[in-house]
Order: C-alpha cells, then sequence, then structure tokens
C-alpha cells in the first residue's frame, strides 16, 4: 500500500518527470535495493547489530543520549529528589528478559535490588557492601544466586552476624556506585566491608560518560556528546556496515587508534576515582575496601587483563584486590560454563566463583590489609 501511494503521490511531482518509466523504474530499483540490502543485515545476517540488539532490544538504545530519558524517569515518574543516584523505583519488580534467560529484579524501598530488612537487622550485623554495575547486581541470575547473596551463605558458616547488602546498579559504573555510596548507602548500612567490582565496562562507560563532572546537579546529569552521525547510525545498517568496514569506526564509535588513548584516558579517571574518593572515604570511615577485577569470557581466553597498573597500584597502597581472571583460570573446563554467551555476564555458577574468591579473602582473613590512617 505504501510503496503504491508513493508511486501515485511522486506521479504529480512534474519537474521530475515522474511519468517517464525510467525514471520510475530506476528509483524503485534502487530503492528496493537499499530495502533489501538494511533487511538483510537486520534480520539475516546480523552482522551490524549492537550489543543491546542481539541481546534482545528491538530498537537501537544510545549509550550517549539515554540519559535524557533517565533524568526525566527519575525526576517526574519515579519522584527521586537526587536523579544522580542509580537506583531503581523503590519496591518495584523488573524482569529482566533477554534471548538466553530471563530473571526478576525485585528492589526494596530504597530501589535496590536487595530485601527490604528490619533496621534493626542491618545495625547488628557485620555489613558486607557490594558496589558495582550489573554484575554485582546479579544480571544473569535468580535474586538468591547474585555472588553477593551466596558469598553471605559462605561467610555465616563462621560468622552468624554476617551480611551482605548488594548495592550494584544496572548500567552504573566506578562513579556512579561511589555516588550512591556517599549519597545513600553508606547511611543506610554503615558497612564493615566494602566490595567494589570493576570490569571492562567501566572503560566504555567512562568513555561515554566522563567521570564526576556529569553529575551536574541534584536534578540533572549529563554525559560526552555523541558524534553527529549517530542519527544515522542507529536507523541504518548500511551506514553502520560503511562506518565499520571502510572508516574502521568500532561499536563505541572510535577508530582504534583513538580508542586506544580515550582507553588510557579513562584508566586514569578510575584509578583517579579510586586513590581520591573511594580509599580516602574508606579511611575516614573506618571500613575495610577491597577491589575486584572481574573479566569476560572473551578477555579470559585471549588474557587480556586492561587493569594491569590498577592492580598494582592498589596493592602498593595496602588495598586487598582480587583478581578473578586468575580464579576463572583456575576453575579448568569450559569458559561457557560460567558465562551467557550473547549477554556476556554470569550465570549463577560463574558467580559463585566470585563468591569462593571473595570468601577467602573475607571469610579467613588471610589477605585482608587494614585500610592505613
Amino acid at each position: 500500500i505504501l510503496f503504491a501511494l508513493t508511486d501515485i503521490l511522486l506521479k504529480n511531482i512534474k519537474p521530475l518527470g515522474w511519468k517517464n518509466s525510467n525514471y520510475r523504474v530506476s528509483f524503485w530499483v534502487i530503492f528496493l535495493s537499499f530495502l533489501s540490502a538494511e533487511v538483510s543485515l537486520r534480520y539475516i545476517l546480523k552482522t551490524e547489530l549492537t550489543f543491546t540488539e542481539q541481546n534482545g532490544s528491538h530498537w537501537y538504545s544510545s549509550p550517549y543520549r539515554q540519559i535524557h530519558l533517565q533524568n526525566i524517569l527519575r525526576k517526574y515518574v519515579f519522584k527521586q529528589e537526587d536523579v544522580c543516584l542509580k537506583i531503581s523505583k523503590p519496591n518495584s519488580t523488573v524482569v529482566d528478559r533477554k534471548n538466553e534467560f530471563s530473571f526478576e529484579h525485585h528492589y526494596n524501598a530504597i530501589g535496590i535490588r536487595e530485601r527490604n530488612l528490619p533496621r534493626q537487622k542491618i545495625d547488628l550485623s557485620n555489613v558486607t557492601l557490594g558496589l558495582g554495575d550489573s554484575f554485582t547486581e546479579g544480571v544473569g541470575t535468580h535474586q538468591d544466586s547474585t555472588w553477593l547473596r551466596q558469598l553471605e551463605t559462605l561467610l555465616l558458616t563462621h560468622d552468624k552476624n554476617a551480611l551482605t547488602i548488594n548495592g550494584g546498579s544496572n548500567g552504573g559504573d566506578v562513579f556512579t556506585a561511589y555516588y550512591l555510596l556517599e549519597h545513600l548507602l553508606y547511611e543506610y548500612c554503615h558497612p564493615k566491608t566494602i566490595v567494589l567490582n570493576i570490569n571492562f565496562s567501566d572503560i566504555n562507560d567512562v568513555i561515554i560518560r566522563g567521570g564526576y563532572e556529569r553529575f551536574i546537579s541534584h536534578s540533572e546529569m549529563k554525559y560526552n556528546s555523541a558524534p553527529w552521525w549517530e542519527t544515522i547510525y542507529s536507523f541504518s545498517y548500511i551506514f553502520r556496515s560503511v562506518m565499520h568496514n571502510i572508516f574502521h569506526f568500532q561499536w563505541n564509535y572510535y577508530t582504534p587508534k583513538e580508542f586506544a588513548q580515550k582507553k588510557e584516558e579513562a584508566l586514569e579517571q578510575i584509578d583517579s576515582c579510586l586513590f581520591h574518593q573511594y580509599i580516602p572515604f574508606a579511611r575516614q570511615k573506618g571500613i575495610e575496601l577491597v577491589v575486584v577485577f572481574s573479566p569476560v569470557q572473551s578477555e579470559i581466553e585471549s588474557n587480556n587483563f586492561p587493569y594491569v597498573k590498577s592492580k598494582k597500584h592498589l596493592i602498593s597502597e595496602g588495598i586487598v584486590v582480587v583478581d578473578l581472571y586468575e580464579d576463572f583460570k583456575k576453575q579448568g573446563g569450559k569458559m561457557s560454563d560460567y558465562f551467557w554467551k550473547t549477554d556476556l555476564h554470569n550465570n549463577a555458577k560463574g558467580y559463585g566463583v566470585w563468591a569462593n574468591a571473595i570468601h577467602q579473602e573475607l571469610g579467613y582473613g588471610r589477605a585482608i590489609a587494614r585500610n592505613r590512617h
């Protein structure tokens, strides 16, 4: 119908000479060729899909512009007084439905994927607070098999007052986690230990979002600007193919050379956040800080560990580091047993590796180094 209506409309545009059959045939051949290529790239070849599209989303989601919608939702729908807090709607349930799995995420009264715990229970417990992004929140598994919940089970075998709090935030990063700690979670649970997870996505997130300067005010967050051509990229798979294969732009909108530079800058920003915010905060409050570096399957198989300098620097400062790259290598067998292939997050078995590795530090205290005051 659309085809016929367009043809009739163009017939009436005389300056184009549309009634000339050669014009009409040429136009429709070119148009249908482009349409066929777009459909083939999107639904058959699927070579130009973004990560979110591969993972079940039916449309493009801009990593740069999504913050505008989040500002509106948090301010006017969730009624948050501080939109910079990366939390979900309090006392809500969200189904995280992907191509490979579907799990419910239940959020408590302050908007984190955690139980609604009595105040007295929290106050009387030895609280271990987990911070990080979707890996800490536990994307890819049930509420009762996140690494924090499995860790709590292990800690309770020798500490009846052990309690873990899941402060992870799907879509968060090292900066949003610190903001959440400083403005909400510390007062909520007064942790004795903080376990902070950092992974590959923190680098990309900082490149896109910037550092602490993104927190403009309690009513606004602002990310870095997207490239001018992102709108075309969002709906045209032919354009994506050209950008990737001819101009050699990666999925993060940078060429390999540009990304290498941006990556180094992001690593410096992450280190700055660790050494100028997390560590001073922990020492001031008398909290033990543990930093966990976690990989995805491809990083283990390619021996690609981007945080070598950060790890050495943290250890030299007396901070406990858990290197899950090494722990997963020790498991043996297929790494696919611990990760979802497309989604990249761990499954329950993979999060069990996290829990056991961190328990070696927290449970037995073999490597806990008190933060120097």
